[in-house]
């Protein structure tokens, strides 16, 4: 059950996250639908989003250019 939290827990600040990044920096919450790559502007996929485990398995890069991603909390 305290797994389940964590992940919830983290989706939810991931969330929050994403939209007060897009609101700070004047980009619409609803356009484009889908997270980018700030580099390639390829559209990531859902298990690119997932908070944490995608991460790890990505090692902080896009998985098309292979650039660093960029994140809010650096």
């Amino acid at each position: 059950m305290l797994f389940l939290s964590f992940l919830f827990g983290a989706s939810v600040a991931s969330f929050i996250t994403s939209c007060c990044y897009r609101l700070g920096n004047n980009h619409s919450l609803t356009i484009p639908q889908r997270s980018y790559c700030d580099n390639c502007h390829c559209i990531l996929r859902w298990w690119h989003l997932i908070p944490i485990f995608s991460f790890i398995i990505l090692r902080g890069q896009c998985f098309y250019c292979k650039k660093k991603l960029v994140y809010i909390c650096q």
